[in-house]
């Protein structure tokens, strides 16, 4: 090693008595009073970015959620109604095969009779059936 020269290395006895100051980034520079760091600038706006985006998808999610609560209970309450019709068509189908059914449709809807039963006609079904019979031949050509 070699003996440094300390007429080549002038030390100040002015400076290695004073201290200078520890920066830790937290502080503004020196002439830099007041201005932000521009990287907080940025990450501040990234994250401003983030949680404009982050809300529109709550809201977005939120409308959605709303719409498909509204079709649960509409398909919910049409579940019901075709649960009874169901029940009805099941308690129909049990009916087709008793002698009661049978003879309460044929006398119904094919205007049957038991014989020895008396048919009483109305004027009004007469009336009816006459008034349609004008109205299809003034219309026919």
């Amino acid at each position: 090693m070699t003996a440094v020269n300390k007429a080549t290395y002038p030390i100040k006895p002015s400076n290695r008595t004073r201290k200078q100051p520890v920066r830790t980034g937290y502080a503004p520079a020196a002439g830099k009073a007041g201005r932000a760091h521009p990287v907080r600038i940025v990450l501040l706006l990234l994250l401003a970015v983030v949680l404009f985006i982050s809300w529109m998808i709550y809201r977005q999610q939120q409308q959605q959620y709303a719409n498909l609560q509204q079709q649960n209970s509409e398909l919910a309450q049409k579940l019901t109604e075709l649960d009874a019709s169901n029940q009805e068509l099941k308690q129909q189908l049990a009916n087709l095969d008793s002698p009661e059914y049978i003879e309460e449709y044929a006398r119904e809807h094919l205007n049957m009779v038991k014989p020895g039963d008396i048919i009483f006609e109305s004027s009004d079904q007469e009336q009816t059936s006459a008034e349609t019979e004008t109205a299809t031949d003034s219309q026919s050509p």
